[in-house]
């Protein structure tokens, strides 16, 4: 019969995370999918607005030749929106008040999400990612070393990828 007398571990003290730099408090209230899609509604709504005025043009022609709807127009336009500013009615035409009302309620949706998200990520600091694994301190590139040869001779066989990673970064 065999019992065990001990048993042994090793504990890994790595530095606290630090916070993240404050130029990144405005991103970190959307995740990068999210800002996508924001992104991607902004063009579509300036090629939207875009059209719709060249439309409006058309059909009713402004009342002196020099004025002309650009596509600077369009993009200040929903700036104006998605900032939640106040932005001129196009009376004439009921496609263009269709249209204004859809982008009204769009840009208002992501104006009062990303100030919710934002008065979210001001109030609770944002860290780094800490380290917990073996598989993070192995991708965190931190080099490493022991007091005695043993710490080395647990890792010298070793075949997970991560356990290979913190030998190779061994000083």
């Amino acid at each position: 019969m065999s019992a065990y007398t001990g048993r042994s571990g090793v504990s890994c003290l790595v530095p606290r995370p630090r916070l993240l730099p404050y130029w990144q408090t405005p991103f970190l209230s959307f995740p990068p999918s999210l800002w996508v899609m924001v992104a991607i509604s902004f063009c579509v709504g300036t090629v939207a607005v875009f059209l719709t005025e060249r439309a409006r043009h058309h059909v009713r022609p402004p009342s002196s030749s020099t004025e002309r709807y650009k596509l600077v127009d369009s993009i200040f336009f929903m700036v104006s929106l998605y900032v939640e500013q106040s932005v001129p009615l196009p009376n004439d035409i009921m496609a263009g008040s269709i249209l204004l009302s859809f982008l009204l309620f769009g840009g208002f949706m992501i104006g009062n999400s990303y100030a919710g998200a934002l008065a979210c990520v001001m109030t609770i600091p944002r860290y780094e990612k800490s380290i917990d694994t073996r598989a993070d301190f192995a991708a965190s590139g931190m080099k490493w070393s022991g007091p005695t040869v043993a710490w080395m001779n647990s890792l010298l066989m070793a075949k997970q990828p991560e356990l290979v990673k913190i030998r190779n970064s061994y000083e």
